[in-house]
Parts: structure tokens; sequence; C-alpha cells
């Protein structure tokens, strides 16, 4: 079953204005592009459904309401393309924010698996040891930082009934292939805590 052209449409007119909103910047660009695709998929998805059984009120309902946020949401990519205000750095801010925690996750940071080697560790030194914790310390800190942020998307998206997009972003195991290893999600329905 293949998705009808307005809804393609809608779907390539956000990633424009996204592209227009900061100012075709690549990296921004493409950011914004990664935010929208999860909830434009989660819409086809729904979309499918409803076209399935279309007796369903609350897929329609539900379709209805992403169509209303979409709305909201072009709204304020399009005056982020003509001002340079608030509207402008709320864009920027997200797709920076964005794209920081998306290369600091695709960094190896776990070391390659040797089969090789032996299955015990060196001991590790007393500044080794602060090293980590300081490390780990800075982790949680941008851990928490990134839920605080989610919390305030969420009620932005709710009080202004506009969608600023979900994430899912792959960590990198060190020596191995990109995409591997855990999801992360930065906002969205279904960040919590």
């Amino acid at each position: 079953m293949t998705l009808p052209p307005e809804f393609k449409s809608l779907y390539r007119l956000a990633r424009r204005t996204s592209a227009s909103a900061v100012i075709h910047h690549k990296s921004a660009t493409l950011a914004l592009r990664h935010l929208w695709r999860r909830p434009f998929e989660n819409a086809a998805s729904v979309l499918k459904q409803s076209e399935a059984s279309p007796a369903r009120e609350d897929l329609r309902l539900w379709l209805d309401n992403f169509h209303k946020r979409v709305d909201n949401t072009l709204y304020l990519l399009h005056n982020s393309s003509l001002t340079r205000g608030l509207p402008h750095n709320v864009t920027k801010t997200i797709a920076g924010t964005l794209y920081h925690h998306v290369r600091a996750l695709s960094e190896p940071h776990l070391p390659k698996w040797d089969p090789q080697a032996l299955d015990h560790k060196p001991p590790i030194s007393r500044q080794e040891a602060t090293k980590l914790s300081d490390k780990q310390r800075l982790n949680s800190l941008g851990e928490r930082a990134l839920r605080a942020c989610g919390r305030v998307v969420r009620m932005a998206e709710g009080r202004d009934q506009i969608l600023l997009g979900t994430v899912k972003a792959k960590a990198r195991i060190a020596g191995g292939k990109k995409g591997r290893g855990t999801s992360v999600r930065m906002w969205g329905p279904g960040f919590h805590n």
C-alpha cells in the first residue's frame, strides 16, 4: 500500500522548510531532517492502518492532530526562515543540540573486543580512576541535561501544538560498524525520567 501524494508532499515540504529555517546550513539541515523523520514514519504507519480499517475513529483523530501539529511546526519553521528572532534561535539551538548529541554518541567509546586478549584487566592507577570518575560524572551531567531538555520540549509541544520531532541515535563501538550499539532517545514521546 503506497502513501498518498499529499502525505509525501507534506514530508518534502517539512524537509525543505527545515533547510530554509537554518539558512541551508548543512549540518543543521541534516540534524533537523533526522529529527522530523521518525514522526513522519509513525504517521505513515498510522495512515496505512487507517486505510486498512477506515472505521477506526481514533486513528482519524490522531491523524488530524498530527496534521494540525505539522501545520503549526511549518509555521514556526517558516517564521524561522524569515526572521532572526526567537523562532530562528529555537530551531538553531535544537539543531545544534541534536548535532552535538549524535556526534558524541557516534564517537567510538567502547573498546573493540579482542578474543585473543587475556580475561583479566591490569590494575589502574589512582589518577586513571579519578579521570574515569570525572568522565562518568560529566556523562551523567550531560544525560540529566538532555532529560531536562526533553521535558521542556515535550511541554512546548503540548502547549503550542507543534511537532519538534523524535530522535533515535545509535552509539558506535570502537572498531565496529556505524550504527551498532545501544539506541538512545534524546526527546519525544518515550523519553522519560
